[in-house]
């Protein structure tokens, strides 16, 4: 297995784990103002995840990359927030 490969693989053993994180918290016995702040954080990662290693984001330019990020972290809190309003 290439170093590629294996960054690969554990990019999305990470996102496995991540939505396995996400349905627990949206089954689990937690609040649910709790639950949906988890839920979106744990998008937000996910999405910046797929952004910098399955878009290769982590390639660009430093402007770029920081575009990238705010777009995700503005849509997670206005999706929570358009949830928890």
């Amino acid at each position: 297995m290439t170093p590629v490969d294996r960054k690969l693989s554990l990019a999305w053993m990470a996102l496995v784990a991540l939505t396995l994180m996400s349905f627990a918290a949206a089954e689990g016995p937690t609040d649910r103002r709790l639950a949906l702040i988890c839920i979106f954080a744990v998008a937000g990662v996910k999405g910046e995840t797929v952004a910098s290693r399955f878009m290769e984001v982590g390639r660009a330019l430093p402007h770029w990359k920081e575009l990238y990020r705010a777009w995700i972290a503005g849509i997670a809190i206005m999706l929570a927030a358009g949830h928890l309003v």
